[in-house]
Order: structure tokens, then sequence, then C-alpha cells
């Protein structure tokens, strides 16, 4: 992790590199996966063989990579009269990464968002039946979404309390 994501400061040169190394990770991870299909070499979590290993390093790989796209956006995104959103959240004092603080500020509501939407998605698709595209394509829009609205939340001040 601190070779990855070393402690210093954020710069968008360090974030391109730190990017860039995640998506050469994953794009070899994905292309060691598709060559060892291609052998005859299923991916199966029952056997936890090598290919069921390296889809998984692939794909977690991916999404941190979404991730860190979905952290960095808030630095070069222009917010009404304050500089980027990151400068403007800086300057009321808020602390650690966006996306947690937007997460922590409304827990409950996402939680209970997030509980719906996997409901809703186990109706409308065939989960059990999806391809790994489909399925890494439905996690990744479900987890986008999510952290879209806690975001616009967070960005509007707004904070859901049920007591």
């Amino acid at each position: 992790g601190g070779v990855l994501f070393p402690p210093e400061p954020r710069s968008a040169r360090r974030w391109g590199q730190v990017a860039l190394a995640l998506a050469a990770g994953a794009g070899t991870l994905w292309i060691a996966v598709a060559v060892l299909q291609s052998q005859g070499l299923v991916v199966s979590r029952r056997l936890v063989n090598l290919p069921y290993v390296l889809w998984n390093l692939a794909y977690n790989m991916t999404i941190l990579l979404c991730f860190l796209v979905a952290e960095a956006v808030p630095h070069f995104v222009a917010a009404p009269n304050q500089g980027t959103l990151a400068s403007a959240r800086r300057s009321v004092g808020g602390g650690g990464d966006m996306v947690c603080d937007a997460v922590n500020r409304n827990q409950l509501f996402l939680f209970l968002v997030a509980n719906l939407s996997t409901g809703a998605v186990n109706l409308m698709l065939p989960t059990l039946r999806a391809s790994n595209a489909q399925a890494f394509v439905t996690v990744a829009a479900y987890g986008a979404a999510l952290s879209t609205i806690a975001l616009v939340l967070h960005v509007r001040g707004i904070t859901l309390k049920f007591w």
C-alpha cells in the first residue's frame, strides 16, 4: 500500500502515475486471465484456482482505479465561485477523502439505498447467469451510482437523518 499510495501530497502528476500503474497492472492481469481461459482453465471459485485468483486481483485493481478516479474528479471539477470542489471543501474545514466524508455524512440513508438497489438489481437482472462483463458493469454502475448519490448530497450540504 505504501508503495502504490505513498503518504506524500496529492498532485495531478502523482495521481496520474498511480492510475497508470493500476491500469497497467489490471490490464496485465485481465490478459493473463484471458490467456488461461483460452487454454481451457476456467475461473472457478470452488477450486480457487489460478485463473480465479488472477481474476480477483484484476477485478479489485480495476475497482481501485475507479475509486481513484472518483476521488480525483472533485480536485479538478470547478465549484461555483470557489475554485475546485476540493478547495471549496478545504475552505469549510472538510477533512479526509471526499467520498469517505460523503458516505459518513449519510450512512444510514446510503445503507438503505444500497439494500433497495441490491434488491432491484436482483429482480431486474438474471445475476446468476450474467457473464463476467455484465457482472462487472453492473457492480461498477452500482458503486458509481451510490458514490454519486453520496457526493451530490454532501456537496449540497444535505444530511438525511431519521431520528
